[in-house]
């Protein structure tokens, strides 16, 4: 059992893929720290530390719960089975789906942890609004998709180059997003103006 703030279950639904046939990736997957969710374009790794056995919510369920309005957090109790609670901790919803113990014995999540970078040439570079994320790492030409942008509104970018993983954290690093930069001609055109008008 563990519990996850409005905006990180959010942030898990912003990585989480829908009809892929890699059927793990249409969970979020929870180990005995982190609840993960991947698209194969970004991962979101929120950091629990409640020490539960490993579970899998599908990203069905996650999107009926998110949208309760007065919920504030949730508890995901057991596999596919998620609660909502309001402000004052009162027991809103319970959603949930069967599936045999089968289907979840024989699930296999990818190695998340290969993912994140373990060092940056550029690292914790600050941002105190969301807004700012694109701005900074297009200052390095690297662009990556808003789509898949994590909502953080305080936080710390870190990455290498601008064809490898961008890594996103919020000021008190339990929200990890790593997310893909796009690799276009993007600045171009920037470049050869500049280049021109020395």
């Amino acid at each position: 059992m563990i519990k996850l703030t409005k905006n990180q279950l959010k942030n898990l639904i912003i990585s989480c893929d829908t009809k892929n046939p890699k059927y793990e990736l249409n969970f979020i997957y929870i180990d005995k720290q982190n609840a993960v969710s991947t698209n194969s374009r970004c991962i979101t790794v929120i950091e629990h530390n409640q020490n539960t056995e490993e579970m899998w919510l599908h990203i069905s369920l996650a999107k009926t719960a998110i949208k309760d309005s007065k919920a504030t957090h949730f508890i995901i109790e057991s596999n596919n089975s998620i609660i909502s609670f309001d402000k004052d901790n009162f027991h809103i919803m319970r959603y949930s789906i069967d599936m045999t113990d089968y289907t979840y014995s024989t699930m296999k999540f990818p190695d998340y942890n290969r993912i994140i970078p373990q060092s940056c040439t550029k690292s914790n570079i600050p941002f105190t609004d969301a807004s700012q994320i694109q701005g900074i790492l297009a200052l390095d030409e690297v662009n990556v998709n808003p789509k898949y942008l994590p909502l953080i509104n305080e936080g710390y970018i870190s990455y290498n180059a601008d064809d490898l993983p961008v890594m996103i954290q919020d000021s008190e690093k339990i929200i990890t997003h790593v997310v893909m930069p796009i690799i276009s001609d993007k600045f171009k055109e920037l470049k050869d103006y500049l280049k021109k008008n020395k």
